[in-house]
């Protein structure tokens, strides 16, 4: 992320590449933000891109702080990493490669606070 934040124009693209089409997997994002981050939860678009079908959308919200105010995921310092879960038991269709983008949703523009994400795939 750059340290000035992240913008909504700012798309993230993660490409993973299928292999195997007859496993399950786990697709996952994993967020790591720091605990002076303002809001409670964090919404992004997904966009999965898949080799031979049309796009798949979908918008989540992601809660960073229980309603403690603490953080869930772990944290380090001053920085929390949580991995959250976004779909289950995905078999593939097709082999080749998928593109996943991720968009925020928040309305402070720029997002501050969020230092990373990434696209798990198990």
């Amino acid at each position: 992320m750059n340290e000035a934040g992240w913008k909504a124009k700012d798309t993230l693209s993660f490409e993973i590449n299928v292999e195997d089409i007859n496993k399950k997997y786990q697709l996952k994002l994993a967020v790591r933000h720091n605990k002076n981050y303002e809001f409670n939860n964090f919404w992004v678009r997904i966009i999965q891109k898949t080799p031979k079908e049309n796009p798949d959308l979908k918008n989540i919200e992601i809660p960073l702080y229980n309603k403690l105010g603490k953080p869930y995921g772990k944290c380090t310092g001053s920085l929390c990493t949580q991995i959250f879960p976004i779909e289950k038991n995905i078999q593939f269709k097709n082999k080749g490669k998928y593109t996943i983008k991720v968009i925020q949703l928040m309305r402070q523009e720029p997002l501050l606070g969020i230092k990373d994400v990434g696209v798990v795939l198990e």
